[in-house]
Parts: structure tokens; C-alpha cells; sequence
């Protein structure tokens, strides 16, 4: 880690560590820009999803989620000075017009896409602006829960920061790196607050498009692995789109501009 990052992971490791929640343990004070922390093996929730049967991924992610609800009620006293607020939303909304959109599929929107694009954006970040801050992990999925023997660990935790309790709900439930069965995450969803699920299909298209237009991103810096998730992103805004009335045009600009929702046209229910 470098120096910035490495003060914030002991800071944020110590907060939540002095609060229950499971993190690594530290083995040795930092020395010269190291740290010695447990050994939490190589076996992540995402590992054991993909190894998985119906029944061990349906208790595999209840205890995922159960581990989220620990965290919010844990942390809900704490504080840092770094929150999701108006400008990063709009900014990470505005990579995915450029590079998740435009970028990747090789148009520039007309005058009339645009203020689609812009009314559908004001309307998605309102209701987030309005929402009461809490601590988020920043990252709550599936390749960032480690599984050792003693239960579940969070790791990559030191970039928390401000945001709507839906932030790491969405992060969990509409993970890209897994596909999970839409009737298993309904009934977590129902471990929330109903705030939190007025919020979710908000926090989800803007989430989820933030993390669409960020693979394209990486893959233009040379990591063209992160691409193989854009499709199952997409189709979280998709699904987003459709449980609320928010921004129906942008629903009809994104199926017309992105082959993978041509392919893809899941029900009203989903």
C-alpha cells in the first residue's frame, strides 16, 4: 500500500474493528510502509458462489447480507470527511455517457439523447442527494468478503465514505461479478429499511452505470478483462429502469443504443 492508503486502512481498520465488525487481524505494527496482517487465505464469497450448489449459494449470500446488516447498525455512528455527493454522481454518470456509451459503442448522442440523458440524470441523483449519509464499505460484493475458517471478513475497506444506505445494498445484491437469481434478491432486499428500498433502483442506476462506464475505462488503460461485466451491469439498469417510472425515455435510448439490452428484454416483474 502506498502511505496515503496504507493511514486510511489502519484508520478505518481500527474503527471498525473497536465496533465488531470482522475485519483482518494485525499482526505487527506498520514498518517502513508494511503492515503484517492475518493470513485470510484466497477463498472469497465469489469463489465459493461459483463452486457452489443452489442451496450452499442461497446460504452463502444470507449470511453475506446478514454481515451487511451488521456493518450498517455497527458503524452507524461513524463518520469521514469523504461522501458521494452531487458532483462525484454526476461526474461518474458522465463516464459512462462518455466511455460506456459513446466510447464503447461508437456514436455521439444527438441534441435530443442528450436531454434524455441529462433529465434522467437530474432525476436519479435528487432522490440520493436527499437521502441521509451513512458509512459505506464503498465495495460491498462478492470478491471483496474473504472466508476463512472463523466466518466472513471484509477486506478493502479503506475507501469508505459517505453515501445513501442503498450504496452497499446495490454493491451486494446487483453484483457484477455474479449472477444472482432475482427471487434471492428480493427476499434480502427485505432484511433493509423501507428507505432503503425506495432508494435501491436509484442507487442502482447510478451505481451501476458508474461501474459500466468504469470497465470501459479500464479496459482503455490496458485491462480489458473488467468488459466481460459490462453486459450483466447493463442489464442491472436495465431491470432499475423498469421497477421505477423515473426515466422511461432513457430506458428506450439505452435498449435502441446497446446491442446486449436487444438481446436481453427481462419482464416487467423483473
Amino acid at each position: 500500500m502506498a502511505g496515503d492508503e496504507l493511514v486510511r486502512w489502519v484508520s478505518m481498520r481500527h474503527g471498525l474493528a473497536s465496533r465488531g465488525v470482522p475485519v483482518p487481524e494485525v499482526l505487527a505494527d506498520p514498518y517502513d510502509g508494511i503492515l503484517f496482517v492475518e493470513d485470510l487465505g484466497d477463498v472469497r464469497v465469489f469463489e465459493l458462489w461459483e463452486g457452489g450448489d443452489d442451496a450452499a449459494r442461497v446460504e452463502l449470500y444470507a449470511k453475506a447480507a446478514s454481515l451487511l446488516v451488521e456493518f450498517q447498525a455497527r458503524t452507524s455512528d461513524m463518520r469521514v470527511a469523504t461522501e458521494l455527493g452531487p458532483e462525484t454522481m454526476m461526474a461518474e454518470l458522465e463516464e459512462f455517457r462518455t466511455m460506456g456509451l459513446e466510447l464503447r459503442h461508437g456514436y455521439l448522442m444527438t441534441p435530443a439523447e442528450r436531454t434524455v440523458w441529462d433529465e434522467a440524470v437530474a432525476a436519479i441523483v435528487a432522490p440520493l442527494c436527499a437521502a441521509r449519509p451513512v458509512l459505506a464499505h464503498r465495495d460491498f460484493q462478492s470478491q471483496n468478503i474473504m472466508c476463512p475458517d472463523r466466518g466472513l471478513v471484509l477486506i478493502d475497506f479503506q475507501d469508505a465514505f459517505m453515501a445513501p444506505a442503498a450504496y452497499d445494498w446495490v454493491a451486494l445484491l446487483r453484483d457484477s461479478y455474479i449472477d444472482l437469481p432475482i427471487d434471492l434478491r428480493h427476499e434480502l432486499l427485505q432484511l433493509t429499511t423501507p428507505e432503503v428500498r425506495d432508494l435501491f433502483p436509484f442507487q442502482t442506476l447510478q451505481r451501476k452505470l458508474k461501474d459500466a462506464g468504469r470497465f470501459v475505462t479500464l479496459a482503455e488503460r490496458g485491462k480489458p478483462s473488467f468488459l466481460q461485466w459490462y453486459p450483466r451491469t447493463i442489464r442491472y439498469v436495465e431491470e432499475a429502469l423498469l421497477a421505477t417510472d423515473v426515466a422511461p425515455r432513457l430506458l428506450d435510448l439505452l435498449r435502441t443504443r446497446i446491442p446486449e439490452l436487444g438481446a436481453h428484454r427481462p419482464s416487467e416483474d423483473e
